[in-house]
């Protein structure tokens, strides 16, 4: 045994107690379990086989199918999405394109660091907890 676990105290064999989930991390322990246990493993349909192509398809349509309301509306109302008009700028002109782009890009990264922040502030200062 080292002279710096002596002085330190460590590797006695003593483990920290666990502190206790609180209730919100409990529900959340609780849901991303349930997530993992009802979710498919990568093996259950292999990515790039032929056969398996149905079962993948349906996959992905279950994983759309909470937005087929807002897909269909926008379908009928004959929206370009984002991609369909930046092919189209491009077929115009293509640096406007490529600058729309790099330009949504950014603003994407940046809309989604703000969010990760502000959830973060929101996760760990609960009420009764000194900062």
């Amino acid at each position: 045994m080292s002279t710096d676990t002596k002085k330190n105290g460590r590797g006695r064999g003593r483990q920290a107690e666990p502190k206790p989930m609180t209730e919100e991390e409990r529900i959340e322990f609780e849901l991303a379990e349930e997530a993992r246990i009802n979710s498919g493993s990568w093996d259950s349909v292999a990515p790039g086989k032929a056969q398996d192509f149905g079962a993948s398809f349906r996959r992905m349509l279950g994983l759309l199918a909470p937005h087929k309301w807002w897909f269909t509306f926008a379908s009928l109302l004959h929206f370009d999405t984002l991609p369909v008009a930046l092919v189209q700028v491009s077929k115009t002109d293509a640096k406007a394109s490529v600058a729309g782009a790099l330009a949504s890009i950014i603003l994407i990264t940046l809309l989604l660091m703000v969010l990760s922040l502000l959830h973060r502030d929101r996760v760990t200062r609960t009420p009764g907890q000194e900062s």
